[in-house]
């Protein structure tokens, strides 16, 4: 799966539950791409993500991330 329908996934998630632990991100595509390393992927499309203004991260005591306003009407 290329990363720009992984990171339409993640914003499609995103606009159901609003805020993402980055766990539950790499839950979500697992299964959607062949890498052994998920989290890699995750990071570089949730960092093209943030770069683009439509997530943003959260900072507490796991990785997450919250959808702007901008990132709601994307996609």
């Amino acid at each position: 799966m290329s990363h720009e329908k992984i990171a339409r996934k993640i914003i499609e998630r995103m606009r159901e539950v609003l805020v993402a632990k980055k766990s539950e991100l790499v839950e979500l595509v697992k299964n959607d791409i062949n890498p052994s390393d998920p989290a890699r992927v995750v990071d570089a499309v949730t960092k093209k993500l943030v770069e683009r203004g439509l997530i943003t991260p959260v900072y507490g005591f796991e990785t997450t991330f919250a959808i702007t306003r901008k990132g709601m009407k994307e996609f």
